[in-house]
């Protein structure tokens, strides 16, 4: 029964410690090139959904973030777009932005719970909040 226990307790940290993912780049504050904006995409670190990997389409630029790592996008100042999709039609959300130049944006990536598949998740954040969590990473 201790073998049992014990064997089981091993093959649940080979799995998790096999889900976790490496540090990306620390964080680093962007620098903003004159008459541009500066867009961060980040997803923090999380269990739920750490396989998935959708793509992000922002400004022109595709990108697909790992839990717990960041992207920068410098952009013309005005309207951005941002649009998350995975496998399905249906399983996707857009976030739109109006950006004036020397001013970084936010942009939050979360996996949540889907039917058969994890749902993608964007949302705009405050500068505050998403240089805070961005830090984190």
């Amino acid at each position: 029964m201790n073998r049992r226990r014990n064997a089981v307790l091993l093959s649940l940290s080979a799995v998790l410690t096999g889900c976790a993912t490496s540090a990306g780049t620390p964080y680093e504050k962007a620098a903003v090139t004159p008459g541009k904006a500066v867009v961060y995409l980040y997803r923090p670190a999380a269990l739920a959904g750490s396989a998935l990997t959708p793509k992000i389409v922002c400004a022109g630029y595709t990108v697909a973030l790992r839990p717990g790592s960041y992207h920068t996008f410098s952009v013309d100042p005005g309207h951005v777009g941002c649009t998350s999709s995975y496998a399905d039609p249906g399983n996707h959300e857009e976030v739109d932005l109006e950006v004036t130049p020397q001013h970084d944006y936010y942009i939050n990536e979360t996996i949540g719970m889907g039917i058969f598949i994890g749902r993608v998740h964007i949302a705009s954040v405050d500068q505050q909040y998403g240089e805070e969590e961005t830090r984190s990473l």
